[in-house]
């Protein structure tokens, strides 16, 4: 009986989350307007209720009940399990999962890592409602241990209310000190109408991509050629021969608003020759047969639906003979008598064959494409939606869309408590087979999934930087000449000094956007250069989009500025004289004439070297920097 108010007290926390979610598209359903946060953090401390042991139980409940079905799932004892418990560090969770044990907030949170850490097989819903209820369960252990909830809770708020006024999508650091309260109060059930408001000014979508229908089509479309046998039954006479068929795919896209909708076609010709029965006459014909067929699918995040093809056939046939089978007695009278039959119900004949043409048409285009469809989905979620799952980084949405002329995808890339464009996307460029519209948080969020924590290193002067995490396929650099050979010795050589940085957990990169310049400041968790290693230092740069004769590249401009994690500038505070040493050497490092960071990144051409249709790679021909945007094109060639 003890066991309820608690669950119940949990779920109201829940409750609250999910009708603030829910009431999201309805401004009026806020308690105040969305920009008063100063109103909204006064009214959350005003009715906030501490947490108690209560809430704690109820969550870890949860936990325990999700690690009940991984078990179950994984069959409890068995060697697959008892490998993944391992890898997960069960035993530092399942410590604290009796009741009334002391949570373990390191170990939950390292158990958590792992199960966003990218593996396979995380992507089971049982790993995901874990890594749910464990998230939850950390929100709520870490107030609980705290002894004044509310002046804990009114100090992140008010750095809530003070980052958001500094303008979160212009600063990194406002951006991340903002984002980083915002995750505790989603995993704890917390100041949920000002985290409804902060999502609702930034929460549009922060990816729009758009693919032309000349590039679908011209990606789809390729020769269909086939030799098949041909059985029929046509006014009693039984068929056989052989056909070949050639024609050609295509695609083009149809207006949806929910939906991306496409059309393929195939047309052509089935040409046959063929030997047709009827009691004592052999008839040999050669036939044409003109066809069209169609099919349209539908495309959504969480399924392609394919529809029924539907075909049109005409046939027009050619007869070569008729012969009595065996010939003998009577055979040129009954080959008179069939010709003329045969001549009689031609039309009807051609009819009849144009019918079953079209129903044998339609199911092979059924078969061919269908799997066809089968086969882009299970890319699609083995190459995007899957490995998401696996960081814990799936989008909040994804909705695909079509026109006349094209299929869309705009998609919100934000956890719940990070930020998406405050706005709506500068135009759409005019000209591009496909084209990209990215904002500064996209990359900041999908950073933190990829390479939260990772260590990158260059060993030597001719190695490539090497992450220790495993990078999804569309970021790998999979050409080996990527590096420039460069001698290690002789009077043009200085000595290279080996360096690796260990990203910050959270936020490792942050990106801001302005007119004609990409701001990207690294977070190092620690930076090591030649030996020397340097704690809590982020790395500021700036890039400006440049094209070249051979494509396009990202120029830095000005020197790497060095700075301490979470040293604000504009606080009025100082560096002590230990940082200001480290600064200076640091600064000499990234930025003297030894400096072994870039200057300048190409970006390559997207090769297509799988693709059926006739297009092998993609090329960039627009690339700006717009108010927080990322807008870019590329031409199919």
């Amino acid at each position: 009986m003890d066991a309820l108010p608690r669950l119940s007290r949990f779920r109201r926390h829940l409750a609250l989350a999910v009708t603030v979610a829910v009431g999201l598209p309805f401004a009026a359903a806020l308690p105040c307007a969305a920009a008063d946060y100063a109103a909204l953090a006064a009214e959350t401390i005003e009715a906030y209720e501490p947490l108690t042991q209560d809430d704690l139980e109820a969550a870890r409940s949860q936990v325990s009940e999700a690690a009940a079905k991984l078990e179950r799932r994984l069959g409890k004892g068995s060697q697959l399990a008892e490998g993944w418990k391992a890898y997960l560090g069960w035993e530092g969770l399942e410590a604290q999962l009796t009741e009334g044990a002391s949570p373990d907030l390191t170990a939950a949170r390292q158990t958590l890592a792992k199960l966003g850490s990218g593996v396979d097989g995380l992507e089971r819903r049982e790993f995901q409602d874990l890594a749910d209820a464990l998230n939850a369960y950390i929100g709520v252990a870490s107030l609980v241990g705290v002894s004044d909830q509310k002046a804990v809770l009114q100090t992140q708020l008010d750095a809530v209310v003070k980052e958001i006024a500094r303008d979160p999508q212009a600063d990194a650091r406002a951006s991340f000190e903002v984002e980083r309260r915002l995750e505790l109060f989603a995993s704890a059930g917390v100041a949920q109408p000002l985290l409804a408001a902060v999502r609702q000014e930034n929460g549009e979508p922060n990816m729009l991509l758009r693919f032309s229908e000349s590039l679908l089509s011209r990606a789809v479309s390729r020769p269909v050629n086939r030799v098949a046998p041909v059985t029929d039954v046509i006014l009693g006479t039984r068929i056989r021969g052989t056909g070949v068929t050639s024609g050609e795919l295509s695609v083009d896209t149809l207006k949806a608003d929910d939906h991306g909708r496409l059309r393929f076609s195939l047309s052509g010709v089935t040409q046959s020759q063929t030997v047709g029965h009827n009691g004592p006459v052999t008839i040999r014909s050669l036939g044409n047969t003109n066809f069209t067929a169609s099919k349209v699918v539908q495309l959504r995040d969480r399924s392609f639906r394919v529809g029924v093809a539907d075909a049109d056939a005409t046939t027009r046939s050619t007869t070569q003979s008729v012969q009595k089978t065996g010939g003998g007695f009577g055979a040129r009278l009954i080959e008179k008598i069939a010709r003329q039959k045969v001549a009689e119900k031609k039309s009807l004949s051609d009819a009849i064959a144009g019918q079953h043409a079209e129903a044998r048409i339609a199911a092979q285009f059924d078969d061919d494409l269908t799997e066809e469809i089968r086969s882009a989905r299970r890319r699609y979620d083995d190459g995007l939606s899957k490995p998401m799952r696996r960081r814990r980084a799936e989008p909040s949405e994804v909705r695909h869309s079509s026109t006349d002329d094209a299929l869309m995808l705009s998609i919100v890339q934000a956890g719940e408590g990070q930020l998406a464009a405050p706005g709506e996307a500068p135009a759409d460029p005019a000209e591009g087979d496909f084209t990209a519209r990215l904002h500064q948080t996209a990359i900041n969020n999908l950073a933190g999934a990829y390479v939260g924590g990772a260590t990158i290193t260059k060993a030597s002067r001719n190695a490539r930087p090497e992450f220790d995490v495993e990078m999804p396929e569309w970021l790998r650099r999979e050409k080996e000449d990527v590096v420039e050979d460069m001698p290690e010795e002789g009077p043009e050589a200085k000595p290279f000094k080996p360096w690796a940085i260990t990203l910050r957990s959270y936020r490792p990169i942050s990106a801001v956007v302005r007119d004609g310049s990409i701001g990207a400041t690294i977070h190092a968790a620690r930076l090591s250069v030649g030996g020397e290693n340097y704690d809590g230092w982020d790395l500021k740069m700036s890039f400006s989009p440049e094209q070249t004769p051979d494509g396009w590249r990202l120029v830095r401009q000005g020197e790497v500025e060095v700075m301490p994690t979470g040293f604000d500038p504009e606080s009025g505070a100082t560096l002590t004289s230990r940082q200001v040493a480290l600064r200076s050497n640091l600064s000499k490092e990234l930025n003297g004439p030894d400096s072994t960071l870039p200057s300048e990144f190409s970006i390559d051409t997207i090769e297509l070297s799988d693709s059926k249709g006739s297009i092998d790679r993609m090329v960039m021909q627009e690339l700006q920097a717009v108010d927080g945007w990322i807008v870019a094109a590329w031409r199919g060639e």
